[in-house]
């Protein structure tokens, strides 16, 4: 990945940056292994938040760069027999997570949602 910053780097006669290709490899592959905010990057770093969010958004692209589109993977998968999907559970923090345990689901506009007899 360093390699691709440093490559990216020469072709754009990038500026001066605060972190060599290196370092900013390591930042990025912190972020997507742990998924730390861009403000403990930074810190971490001794870059600035904003820093830290360009340099993260920076490799990923160039990792995603030769990825083929949504729709050419999809029209390929379906000439192959089978296709295995594979993804990543991502935990997150609902802020919902206080809402009465009785609201099983969703209600429609021709049903209603009744709450348990209070006791």
């Amino acid at each position: 990945m360093a390699e691709l910053i440093r490559t990216r780097r020469a072709e754009g006669r990038s500026r001066w940056r605060k972190l060599d290709p290196a370092r900013q490899a390591l930042l990025v592959l912190a972020h997507l292994r742990n998924g730390d905010t861009y403000a403990r990057l930074g810190a971490g770093f001794a870059i600035g938040t904003t820093t830290a969010w360009r340099y993260v958004r920076e490799g990923v692209d160039l990792l995603a760069a030769p990825a083929e589109n949504v729709h050419a993977a999809v029209t390929r998968a379906a000439q192959l027999a089978y296709t295995i999907l594979d993804s990543t559970l991502i935990p997150i923090d609902r802020l919902a997570d206080d809402w009465p345990t009785w609201l099983a689901g969703w209600c429609g506009p021709r049903l209603r949602c009744r709450a348990p007899p209070m006791t």
